[in-house]
């Protein structure tokens, strides 16, 4: 309901609106404005003090924490580019770290191919996966996960 209102995809009520629509709608604003001021660390809400507006507020934190920049993307290709397993790290947290530094990429508009983020992937795991990384390099160029 109130990412409705963050998103703007709900406009307030016309004119012809009954006084209870437009105080339920306006009720809507100030819970929607209040979730996100509440929401957010102590230290980052003046970057929203200056408003009253759900969408304006949600707009600013958005803009602070997906920035869309070149720089932004290229350090998210430097991680992407120099992600590797720790030592004792287990495969499923260094697979969510990678499928999180991609996710970060697409949000920002740059695409890696699925064969270099498989080539990434499997890259830098230990030698006890030698055997399945020597498997997925034979893999004919039809496979259905390349």
């Amino acid at each position: 309901m109130c990412m409705t209102l963050f998103l703007g995809k709900e406009s307030p009520p016309g004119d012809d609106a009954t006084e209870k629509e437009k105080m339920c709608f306006k009720k809507r604003c100030n819970k929607a404005f209040s979730s996100i001021y509440l929401n957010v660390s102590k230290y980052l809400r003046p970057l929203i003090a200056d408003t009253t507006e759900e969408k304006k507020a949600w707009e600013v934190i958005q803009k602070y924490f997906h920035p869309e920049s070149r720089a932004h993307t290229i350090g998210l290709l430097d991680q992407f580019f120099s992600c590797r397993i720790e030592i004792n790290e287990k495969i499923g947290l260094y697979a969510a770290t990678f499928r999180k530094i991609i996710a970060d990429l697409l949000d920002c508009g740059g695409k890696i191919p699925v064969k270099y983020q498989a080539f990434q992937l499997i890259r830098f795991l230990p030698d006890c996966f030698g055997a399945i990384v020597q498997a997925i390099y034979r893999w004919p160029d039809d496979h259905p996960y390349l």
